[in-house]
């Protein structure tokens, strides 16, 4: 027989408590729905990429803040200039348009850059699930590995731990990217601070040539009914969802 339970009658939620909520919410409803709606339709002919897009805002707001986390402040001028520096450190390794690389950062600032830049390019941003680990982690590398991997500070334990299974070459460049700089650059990993230190911030030339409907990154799919699977996002889901949530925010 279930037992009564006594509660406080000031824990209870009534409801005439929540309805002040629920009537910003039916007043806000036609707001949200215009945002939504304007954030699907982006026309393909427009060439709004990420790239195009860190760009303009660098142009249009240079002085304003772009990135607020934890210590580090960065302008929209200050944003842009530091993903061309990685765009141009990444076009002077030969990528290209269409090229995977992997990323595995946790979400801070150079997590931003670094997949600006590859958007400013067209290569495609391999979005590991920074949760995985051993077989799982492995597996999803190698289903959209390219030859250069950029791994944060963060997750170099994990990604040594599955390196012997990725099949790299010698033309594989492994990138580090500190993140509290604990731990000096590891052996046989590429100092990306240092490396894109003096390169130009001038925007580089490939942003006009990477288009709405392009790929920007692959992200995976949790695996709970078996391994991951990759998706790609294009530009215009990823400046869709920006913009919808932006606005919303506003």
């Amino acid at each position: 027989m279930a037992q009564r339970t006594d509660t406080d009658p000031k824990d209870l939620v009534r409801f005439r408590d929540i309805l002040p909520g629920l009537a910003r919410m039916i007043l806000h409803a036609p707001s949200v729905i215009k945002h939504i709606k304007a954030a699907t339709d982006i026309q393909d002919e427009d060439r709004k990429s990420l790239g195009w897009k860190l760009e303009e805002n660098a142009r249009l707001y240079p002085d304003r803040p772009a990135v607020l986390c934890e210590d580090v402040r960065m302008t929209h001028r200050e944003l842009n200039e530091a993903v061309n520096r990685h765009a141009h450190y990444f076009l002077s390794l030969g990528l290209k348009k269409g090229d995977p690389v992997v990323v595995m950062i946790e979400n801070r600032p150079e997590f931003l850059v670094v997949t600006g830049a590859l958007a400013k390019i067209g290569a495609i941003a391999s979005l590991i699930n920074t949760n995985q680990r051993d077989q799982v982690l492995a597996y999803s590398i190698n289903l959209t590995k390219g030859r250069i991997f950029v791994v944060g500070e963060e997750l170099y334990d994990a990604f040594e731990t599955v390196r012997p299974e990725l099949g790299l070459t010698p033309e594989s460049l492994l990138c580090f990217a500190p993140d509290r700089n604990d731990m000096p650059v590891p052996e046989g990993y590429v100092d990306l601070p240092a490396a894109i230190r003096n390169m130009p911030s001038e925007d580089p030339p490939t942003t006009g040539e990477v288009m709405i409907q392009d790929p920007i990154c692959y992200i995976f799919t949790s695996g709970t009914t078996g391994l991951p699977k990759a998706a790609y996002l294009a530009n215009r889901r990823w400046i869709g969802a920006l913009y919808g949530f932006g606005k919303l925010l506003m």
